[in-house]
Formats: C-alpha cells, sequence, structure tokens
C-alpha cells in the first residue's frame, strides 16, 4: 500500500483555504498497515466480511475507517482555533447521516442522534468535521449529488449549527427541535420517516423478531444460542448491570424468556459481540415484552488518540467500562434515555443495555438526490447537533459552552463555515485516496 498523506496544500506550497488558514493538514499514514493493524483483532472469517463491506464504495470505506480520521484530525492545530478546554464536551465521535435516525423516545417518535458506541469527551469540532467530510463523500459517489450542492449543505449545516446556540442561549429556540411535530422537520424526508413510523408498533416488533415468545433465528441478523450460552448471559444479566439513574433495575425488570446472537453490524462494529433478549414487560400480557440490544463497548475511537490528561480522566471516571460511558453519553446527548439505559459486564468485558426501539429508522440517502433536499436536511442536522452538544456540555457542568464557540466565531463566522468546509473537503479527497491504496 502507497503511503498517503491528508493536506497535499500544505504541503505544496501553503496555499489559503476558503477559511482563510492552511487548508489541509500533515497527515502520512501507511493506510494499509493502519488498517490491518486496527483490525488485527478480528478473527479471519469477520475481517474478510468487514474487508468486502468496506471496499464497496467510498462511503463504505469512510463507515469503517473512523479511526484514519480521528489518527489525522482528532489533536489538529485548527481546532484550536474556535476551540479550546471550554469547548471540550460530550461528542458523537462518528458523526455522519447514519448516526441520525427515528426512535421511540418517552413522549413519541423523535429524530436524533441514534448511535453513541464512539462517544466520547472532545472538542465539538471534531463532530462538525466528521459530518463535512461524509457530505463530500457521499456527494462524490452518488448521483445526482454534486461538489458545489455538497458545499452548499456543509454550508447551511454549521450556519444552522452557529444559529442553534444562539438560539439556545437567547432562550428563543424550539424547545424540543427533535421531537415529532418539530416545524424543523417540514418538508423534508425526516417528515416522511416519522410519519411511517406512525404505524409501527411493539406487537408488530415482537411478532417480526420473537413470534410466541421465541425469536425467530431464521431472520436475518439473527443467530441461534444454545442453553448453556443463555443460561451464562443471564446470569451475567442478573449479576453486573447498573443504570444511568445509579439505581439496579427492578427485581422483575430484567426477567429473561430467550436470547439470540445478533449479527451483521454496522461497518464499525464488525467482531463486537452483540445478543438480543426477550425480557418480560411490566404487565402479563406477551405483547408488552421487550427487546433488549446489548452490545459489547470497546474503548472508543477518540480515546485511543487522545492525549496523556484525557486518557487519565477517563480511567478516573469510567476505568474500563465502556458500557457506562455509552450509557452516560447517551444520556447527556438526548436527555432522554429509555428506562432500560445501563451497562453489564461477561467475561471480562462491558456491554451497554438499550431498548431496541419500536420505530427504529432511519433516512434512505440513495433516494436523496435533489440538492435543495440535502440542504433541509443540512438545517435539520445542524440545529440537532447543536441541541445535543448543548446537553453534552451541560451534563459536564458546562453552561457556558454556547457563549464559548459564539464568542470565538464571532466576527469570523465565514472564516468558521469555511474551516469546517475545507476540513471536510480535503478528508474526503484523502479517503478517495485512501479507499483507492485499500482496494488496489
Amino acid at each position: 500500500m502507497k503511503r498517503l498523506r491528508l493536506g497535499l496544500y500544505l504541503l505544496g506550497g501553503g496555499l489559503l483555504g476558503s477559511s482563510g488558514a492552511l487548508a489541509g493538514l500533515h497527515c502520512e499514514l501507511d493506510v494499509g498497515t493502519a488498517v490491518v493493524e486496527w483490525n488485527q483483532s478480528l478473527e479471519d472469517r469477520d475481517w474478510e466480511r468487514k474487508r468486502r463491506a468496506m471496499s464497496k464504495n467510498t462511503f463504505a470505506f469512510f463507515r469503517a475507517t473512523n479511526h484514519l480520521f480521528w489518527a489525522c484530525l482528532g489533536d489538529a492545530p485548527d481546532l484550536q482555533r474556535f476551540g479550546g478546554e471550554d469547548t471540550r464536551i460530550w461528542i458523537q465521535g462518528d458523526l455522519h447521516p447514519d448516526n441520525f435516525g427515528r426512535w421511540l423516545g418517552t413522549n413519541g417518535l423523535r429524530f436524533d442522534l441514534n448511535d453513541f458506541d464512539e462517544a466520547v469527551l472532545a472538542d465539538y469540532q471534531i463532530d462538525l468535521w466528521r459530518m463535512a467530510a461524509a457530505l463530500f463523500v457521499i456527494a462524490r459517489q452518488q448521483k445526482g449529488f454534486s461538489d458545489k450542492e455538497a458545499k452548499m449543505a456543509v454550508e447551511t449545516f454549521v450556519i444552522s449549527y452557529v444559529r442553534q446556540l444562539s438560539a439556545e442561549s437567547e432562550g428563543r429556540a424550539i424547545e424540543h427541535p427533535n421531537w415529532e411535530g418539530s416545524p424543523l422537520f417540514l418538508g423534508t424526508a425526516v417528515e416522511k420517516l416519522l410519519d411511517k413510523g406512525k404505524v409501527n408498533s411493539r406487537q408488530g416488533m415482537l411478532n417480526r423478531y420473537a413470534p410466541g415468545g421465541k425469536f425467530d433465528v431464521a431472520r436475518d441478523k439473527l443467530k441461534k444460542m444454545d442453553d448453556s450460552e443463555k443460561d451464562a448471559l443471564y446470569a451475567a444479566l442478573g449479576r453486573h448491570r447498573g443504570t444511568v439513574q445509579g439505581t439496579d433495575y427492578a427485581p422483575d425488570q430484567l426477567t429473561p424468556i430467550d436470547a439470540a446472537l445478533r449479527v451483521g453490524s454496522g461497518l464499525g462494529s464488525f467482531g463486537v459481540k452483540r445478543f438480543y433478549v426477550l425480557v418480560r414487560g411490566k404487565t402479563e400480557s406477551p405483547f408488552d415484552n421487550r427487546i433488549l440490544d446489548i452490545k459489547q463497548q470497546p474503548e472508543p475511537t477518540g480515546l485511543r488518540f487522545a492525549d496523556r490528561a484525557s486518557r487519565a480522566e477517563y480511567r478516573r471516571r469510567f476505568e474500563d467500562n465502556h458500557g457506562q460511558r455509552h450509557a452516560w453519553a447517551q444520556l447527556a446527548l438526548t436527555g432522554v434515555p429509555d428506562e432500560y439505559s445501563g451497562w453489564m459486564q461477561w467475561g471480562g468485558e462491558y456491554y451497554s443495555i438499550r431498548e431496541r426501539s419500536v420505530a427504529k429508522g432511519s433516512l434512505e440517502l440513495t433516494r436523496i438526490s435533489a440538492g435543495k433536499d440535502w440542504k433541509g436536511l443540512a438545517q435539520v442536522w445542524g440545529t440537532l447537533l447543536a441541541h445535543a452538544h448543548i446537553r453534552g456540555a451541560r451534563a459536564e457542568g458546562n453552561m457556558a459552552f454556547s457563549g464559548s464557540v459564539l464568542g470565538r466565531v464571532k466576527g469570523e463566522q465565514n472564516a468558521f463555515v469555511g474551516l469546517v468546509s475545507d476540513m471536510g473537503e480535503d478528508y474526503a479527497r484523502f479517503n478517495r485516496d485512501a479507499f483507492k491504496a485499500f482496494v488496489d
């Protein structure tokens, strides 16, 4: 594999990007070695499956290589221009359009962040840069979505983010921009996604996944577990678990009925153990039963590239309990975890526990082609990300996050937008070249 550099403008003489700063960063990687080393813990079969999946297109490769992004940009000097110690908050850590989705909250359907496997305490700009890169990556492989339209979408995304920070700091924002009925969703693909979710029901989900109180292991993505494996899982679920509320589960809340191995997770989760467990609900009705999604949580990618002080702080708070970190991040970034949100320990590994949402669903990006539709979605994503970041800051006692960002951006919004766009476009270019090197 050839060695690749991110930021050829910088290496080639330091041309200025639209941000008014040097566009790009020196990031030299042997992509083949970096990818192989990152995945060396995978079994041969899992690695072969992942290799084939990430070789399909540039966006698949992008999703599978969050570690390359963090290696290149996790401690980029340009983070200091609009960030600092006071802008380190809970972030999603692997932001792209597929990590927003529909799910059922306590007060109805919502569209919001839906994946917290990589959530970590870091500078807020990491999420902005990765989302911008994702939009440029998608534009370069999807018909009807041009580079020019991607740039407009990125600009709309960042401007919406800043506007939401400003609106919330002044007390004039939509109170719940992520809930069904939010005016933010009108006329966008999200409105249609939420409408479709209204027909979903617990009974329908249980009939699909666990008819008659047993998982249908003939379904795609489910595999049978033998009785000894189930018993070991149930025992672990009964011994080592906790909730984000800091209390134990109710005695009858985790009565297991059946379990199955969940296979075919996302590109970043190959080789991670995952299970579905059917537990009794609060009534005698079989249609009140719940499906718990229990997933092994390795160390988040961002932590592996963090400085020594950040790693020490993480260990002080969570030790190696990445399941607890996942649960706290979900609470911090969404504000409304389900009543099962928590963690457990099994076989020396930590797992997150979440209820599988009745209304789980995501946008079909391949069906979005018009530039104006991407622009509308970019406004949604930017607004929701700002809302999540404010919550993520407050969870750490940082009530001044919005003011800290707005103070740095004031008078330099064009430069701020330009920097996010430049970093996203540069990394998308690097991702394209890395993908070519990987598949060659």
